[in-house]
């Protein structure tokens, strides 16, 4: 069997997310395979990522017995406030142009983090 999308729908499935995020994070990551293997920068705990559901949906992959190896996080320019390390991004937007005016006049969301459990990688 192959892996399947899924959405996150359950604290528990936000839990596996943060579960695959602490084990990808850089400073879980030998900095010598950080080029090789990369890692996760930022830090979520499960009630942001269901406060980031409530808008958009959070897009993981299950391996064939159900357990989650893959997700992509869809942020929400309503809770931009609430990654301090992003912050220095959302600022940039609202200088950028695109089609003649900043990024934060649109109508946007943030994708990512990305991250694959290692043994689901290439």
């Amino acid at each position: 069997m192959s892996p399947r999308l899924d959405i996150a729908r359950t604290r528990a499935d936000f839990e596996a997310i943060i579960a695959l995020q602490r084990s990808n994070h850089a400073n879980e990551v030998a900095p010598d395979r950080h080029g090789t293997d990369g890692f996760v920068y930022a830090r979520h705990e499960p009630e942001l990522l269901q406060r980031f559901a409530a808008y958009l949906p959070q897009v993981i992959v299950r391996d064939p017995d159900g357990q989650i190896v893959g997700y992509t996080l869809a942020m929400p320019v309503q809770l931009r406030d609430s990654v301090p390390e992003l912050t220095p991004m959302f600022e940039q937007f609202e200088r950028l142009p695109y089609r003649g005016r900043p990024i934060s006049q649109w109508t946007y969301f943030v994708g990512g983090q990305i991250c694959v459990a290692p043994a689901w990688r290439g």
